[in-house]
């Protein structure tokens, strides 16, 4: 004879409904205390970013994240809240004090969305930081860049007036073609990275292939998304087609 269920049905539901209530009102109670006690309150923004990021994430997924942090700016000022644990500066001066010392770390979402190793651009790391500053930091001097300038102009720039004026030559309407920046200018900025990462260009702007510039584009909405709501590791099933340009 089998032994009688732990549960019933209705104790399963109610347990579950019990755990799912306990758990937000603990969440709830968190994000009361973190907005009364956080010294972050004496910085303006919408109430609600004091409780939540939500507002924040719901930008961020839909790509509008720069309007949303331009239209608090417009309204509050130099400084605001995007975020119950989140500030916006917009001051220049201020801006470079922060980025120019490891006083100010960045937060935990850069390592959430580093993609196979840590890079000077994403590490949280101050002692990486440096390392990677004092191995790479000659390459972005002036005299390496303006060493550069004439592969960057003939793979990059040229390449992409030349794309244009070829476009403007089979267009059936005279001096008028519609035209597509977006594919334009990631298309230069593969193909200048090609030829100066890997001694040949990528093509993209001569063959007029996207794929590897709409990979890398869905690759990084993947990435923001790891670095907001980790979670989103979880979901391949609901986001193939990203892991599929991450893979």
């Amino acid at each position: 004879m089998l032994p009688p269920p732990l549960f019933d049905s209705t104790s399963m539901f109610a347990l579950v409904g019990t755990t799912l209530a306990l758990y937000l009102l603990f969440v709830i109670t968190r994000s009361l205390l973190h907005s009364i006690f956080s010294p972050l309150n004496k910085i303006p923004g919408p109430p609600l970013n004091s409780f939540t990021n939500l507002q924040l994430l719901y930008n961020i997924i839909r790509g509008t994240y720069c309007e949303y942090s331009i239209g608090l700016h417009t309204k509050y000022g130099e400084v605001v809240r995007l975020g119950h644990d989140q500030v916006s500066v917009s001051n220049a001066s201020e801006l470079r004090r922060i980025l120019a010392t490891h006083n100010f770390c960045k937060g935990a979402n850069y390592e959430r969305s580093t993609y196979l190793v840590p890079t000077l651009f994403s590490t949280a790391d101050p002692e990486l930081n440096r390392t990677r500053r004092r191995q790479f930091g000659s390459l972005y001097s002036m005299s390496s860049i303006r060493s550069l300038e004439d592969l960057i102009l003939e793979h990059g720039v040229l390449s992409l007036i030349k794309m244009w004026d070829k476009a403007l030559e089979e267009s059936p309407t005279a001096n008028h073609v519609t035209d597509n920046y977006h594919y334009g200018f990631h298309g230069m900025s593969f193909d200048i990275i090609g030829i100066l990462g890997f001694g040949q260009s990528f093509n993209v702007l001569s063959q007029g292939d996207t794929t590897m510039t709409d990979a890398f584009h869905k690759m990084l909405i993947l990435l923001a998304m790891f670095g907001r709501l980790p979670i989103f590791r979880r979901m391949r099933w609901a986001l193939k087609s990203l892991f599929e340009a991450k893979d």
